[in-house]
């Protein structure tokens, strides 16, 4: 029996340590975010056309784009932002 409780204390151990704690939105309201001065931070994920963000109050948010035109928005206001915890960009390579 102590074997099971041990299997599903590990298994639920790993639920929580592996849990995202990040929450989807629409582009929209990250562009609010960044454009309000409370980000964090900015990571963006070309291959996947997610950025996710940071807050200053430590939430973490998510959004995809669609369109190259929303791409540009982004774009735009990620030059405008200051962000004390920095951005990164993650570009696909191509692999031949």
């Amino acid at each position: 029996m102590s074997a099971v409780a041990a299997g599903v204390l590990l298994v639920c151990g790993l639920f929580v340590l592996n849990r995202d704690d990040s929450q989807q939105v629409d582009l929209s309201a990250v562009l609010a975010q960044l454009r309000s001065g409370k980000t964090w931070s900015a990571k963006v994920i070309e291959d996947e056309r997610q950025i996710e963000i940071t807050t200053a109050d430590k939430k973490h948010f998510h959004a995809y784009w669609r369109t190259d035109s929303h791409r540009e928005e982004l774009v735009k206001e990620l030059r405008k932002a200051e962000f004390p915890g920095g951005y990164s960009v993650e570009v696909p390579v191509n692999r031949q």
